[in-house]
């Protein structure tokens, strides 16, 4: 899978993007060397597979390639860092399926308006997890 389009930059300090991929799904993309350091990606994975054993709304993960050319022509995915911008590494980086089109709906954030809706917040915090395997 390769991305082919990049929609818009998404809030975060890992500096995710949202691209579009060669089969037309939307992917949250983080590439490698993320300025959060080298364990971004993995916990990222790990995080997925912890959500998806407690039964969690999660997205599909897969690798996606990034090209060189993709980086140069979308300035606009260069990752910000303590020392500015820089130019991510084209290759192979971590894409999520975005979700955000789909029901139940799933948020990057929960907005503040939405807090006086929930309306058993004791299940809202609290998780019933599956023993992993």
């Amino acid at each position: 899978m390769q991305a082919v389009r990049l929609v818009c930059k998404l809030r975060g300090g890992s500096n995710p993007i949202l691209v579009e991929g060669t089969n037309g799904l939307l992917y949250v993309l983080k590439f490698r060397k993320n300025p959060q350091g080298p364990h971004v990606l993995f916990n990222e994975a790990a995080g997925i597979q912890l959500y998806k054993s407690c039964h969690l709304p999660s997205p599909i993960w897969e690798p996606l390639n990034v090209t060189k050319g993709f980086i140069e022509r979308n300035r606009a995915c260069w990752m910000n860092g303590p020392e500015g911008s820089f130019r991510p590494e084209s290759g192979l980086c971590f894409g999520t399926r975005f979700l955000s089109d789909q029901y139940p709906r799933v948020f990057e954030f929960l907005p503040r308006a939405s807090f006086s809706r929930i309306r058993s917040r004791w299940k809202f915090v609290s998780v019933q997890c599956s023993p992993l395997a």
